[in-house]
């Protein structure tokens, strides 16, 4: 399916995508060990959401390098604009869930985190 001389591009589709993978994958396992300290429910969003992003950039990069040439060798340049379409339209839909998901984590409460009272207006002084 490749040549020799493809390698290069492959590298260059492959090696940004894996190198993101690894990146969320540690911060996967730093958010699951950091449980107790950033409590449960903002530990599991958090995990949910990069592991979300972690699983799609490994999914990107199979379709960087083996999909795109899979759909133009079987379909032609018609075909592959509409997979492109819809693959590129799904692949931003699930991003948007895993970070959806992160940010939520942010906004979590932690356990026995004491509220912060509302500034209060100060008193003129006479």
């Amino acid at each position: 399916m490749f040549d020799a001389d493809d390698l290069p591009e492959l590298m260059l589709a492959l090696v940004p995508e894996l190198l993101l993978f690894l990146v969320l994958l540690v911060m996967t396992i730093v958010a699951i060990v950091q449980r107790r300290r950033i409590g449960g429910t903002a530990s599991g969003l958090a995990a949910s959401g990069l592991g979300i992003m972690a699983l799609l950039s490994l999914f990107q990069a199979f379709w960087y390098t083996f999909g795109i040439r899979w759909v133009l060798s079987e379909g032609g340049f018609s075909e592959y604009t509409t997979v492109f379409a819809i693959v590129s339209i799904v692949t931003r839909l699930i991003y948007l869930v895993g970070l959806g998901l992160v940010v939520g984590a942010i906004f979590v409460r932690r356990p026995n985190a004491e509220a912060i009272p509302a500034p209060q207006p100060q008193q003129p002084v006479y």
